[in-house]
């Protein structure tokens, strides 16, 4: 996908304050950060513009992916408020606002008080409306705390800087605020998709319905061996960003795992499969990797013979729920 252009342009803004040098600099430390697994710092308008440039975009995108799969399958759900807890630059609401808007009603909570100012300067120029109706909050979130209730609350990249059991305090209290829905999302990597396990365990014990991926509340099937589960969202690049990474493609693809819950639904029928591999378009037949509502990881073989099956096929992506017709499965 590609930014919206006031949100390009807001951080285009905040870009032109520093130099290049100074700026790909910043990135590259904030880039050494994430490869060591450690929380990286945002001690200087460096960090945090070069945050704007190098991991805004990606992060967006993968917001607006996920937001997306919520309003598609649950299209009954208004969405006109948004908790963003942990939420940095506002990355996560921005997204909200891009599918659902425009929202009546925005938190963003962080214990960074930095991250203030440089938010509201982005969202001013990408978004004036919601910057009318958002409120900044400073919050740890590792200690108890209350929020009020709002129709939706994020949770994009902010548990896997805690342990587990401040990370699942924290789901059982941001689930009590979730008046529709709640999302929570990690990077793709092994790491991330632990924290989403045990985040999802916790809102199934606190008898949410699990929306996506996961077509089943039982076990995740992939924790039993070295696979994980993960998606991915690709997001174009601009000439700065491109710069600011030396980067030699013009998109950049991210990584990320996630859960969506929602308020328990009576005599809910189960999930269709979803696809949890890129699928293998071989010659005359499609395969595909699927979770499954009955909790297992099935592959199968769509026939060039079973037309309309292997048409859907064809045209499947990773990351997509699978639903044949007729619930035909071969």
């Amino acid at each position: 996908m590609k930014l919206p252009e006031p949100l390009q342009q807001a951080i285009a803004a905040a870009a032109d304050s520093i130099p290049a040098p100074a700026l790909a600099h910043a990135a590259a430390g904030l880039g050494r950060a994430y490869a060591g697994a450690s929380p990286p710092s945002f001690a200087s308008p460096e960090s945090r513009i070069a945050y704007l440039v190098a991991r805004l975009p990606a992060i967006f995108a993968v917001n607006c992916w996920i937001l997306s799969e919520l309003a598609r399958l649950r299209p009954e759900i208004e969405v006109r408020s948004v908790l963003d807890l942990g939420c940095g630059p506002g990355t996560a609401t921005l997204a909200a606002d891009e599918i659902f808007g425009p929202l009546q009603t925005a938190t963003m909570a962080d214990n960074d008080p930095g991250w203030t100012r440089m938010r509201a300067r982005v969202m001013a120029g990408a978004a004036p409306q919601l910057a009318a109706v958002s409120r900044s909050a400073i919050a740890d979130l590792r200690r108890p705390g209350r929020f009020e209730q709002h129709d939706l609350v994020i949770l994009s990249y902010a548990l896997g800087e805690m342990d587990s059991a401040s990370a699942t305090g924290l789901v059982e209290r941001a689930w009590a605020c979730a008046r529709h829905a709640m999302v929570i999302v990690e990077p793709g990597t092994p790491r991330g998709f632990r924290t989403i396990v045990a985040a999802r365990a916790a809102l199934i014990d606190a008898r949410a319905d699990i929306v996506a991926p996961c077509p089943h509340t039982g076990q995740c099937p992939l924790t039993r061996g070295k696979d994980w589960c993960h998606f991915d969202a690709q997001v174009e690049r601009t000439r700065r960003h491109q710069r600011t990474k030396a980067g030699s493609l013009s998109y950049e693809i991210e990584k990320f795992s996630y859960v969506i819950a929602a308020p328990a639904e009576a005599a809910k029928d189960p999930g269709p499969a979803r696809i949890i591999k890129h699928p293998l378009k071989k010659s005359g037949h499609v395969i595909l990797d699927l979770c499954t509502a009955g909790g297992a990881i099935e592959r199968v073989i769509i026939s060039k013979r079973d037309q309309d099956s292997y048409r859907l096929a064809r045209a499947a992506r990773w990351g997509e729920i699978w639903s044949p017709p007729e619930g035909e499965m071969k």
